[in-house]
């Protein structure tokens, strides 16, 4: 497995000889959250390498294989699913099959979209005041008591808004504007310094990662 950060991990390994099938045996990783970043895309891939008798070589292979010689190493890489920073209910993605109880995505968004620890840093970098009677002076600002807990609460509830559409926008990415049902902060001084319940976010359509949320 390789988590989020690109780091990849042995979770399972098996070797045999002049055989067509083989059991693997589990060697027990597991990831930690306190250690390591667990939340986001993870990649399963696997590595299976044949070996020809001797003096015999490999002429051709399929795609995803690699020919030395004798041996012949072949990958596959997929994307088993996304871990979440927030525990609870998962959302599930509109489908033929599933037409309620889930969020409408554009159909090249390959991951349904999170918020990872580099989002909510990002936010609060950008879009965060300490007092919310502190309105900067170009950019819109989250009220102080916006916890990552209520991040989480804003972002799901603009998925679940069926009153606005997913759009593209010049940088590639996805975003959605919806109106919350409260006060989630205040537009920059250029904008008036006036309370909203307007939302922007913006996603990666290949990791489901928030790219930017903030009030508008």
């Amino acid at each position: 497995m390789t988590d989020p950060e690109g780091v990849a991990h042995g979770i399972a390994t098996g070797s045999c000889v002049e055989c067509s099938s083989l059991s693997a045996v589990d060697v027990g990783y597991s990831c930690v959250q306190d250690i390591d970043d667990c939340s986001g895309v993870w990649l399963l891939t696997k590595e299976s390498t044949y070996v020809a008798p001797p003096g015999v070589r490999w002429t051709s292979a399929t795609s995803g294989c690699v020919i030395t010689g004798q041996k012949a190493v072949c990958e596959r890489t997929v994307i088993p699913g996304t871990a979440y920073l927030f525990s609870g209910s998962q959302l599930v993605r509109c489908s033929a099959t599933v037409s309620s109880g889930c969020v409408n995505l554009p159909s090249d968004m390959q991951a349904m979209p999170h918020l990872t620890k580099k989002s909510i840093t990002d936010i609060y970098r950008i879009h965060y005041t300490d007092e919310d009677t502190t309105v900067a002076d170009d950019k819109s600002t989250f009220l102080s008591s916006t916890t990552p807990s209520k991040l989480q609460k804003i972002l799901v509830y603009g998925l679940n808004d069926n009153t606005s559409s997913w759009q593209l926008n010049r940088d590639g990415y996805y975003q959605k504007r919806f109106t919350y049902t409260e006060y989630v902060g205040s537009t920059s001084k250029l904008n008036g310094s006036i309370l909203t319940e307007n939302v922007l976010v913006s996603v990666s359509k290949v990791s489901g990662d928030v790219i930017t949320m903030f009030p508008e």
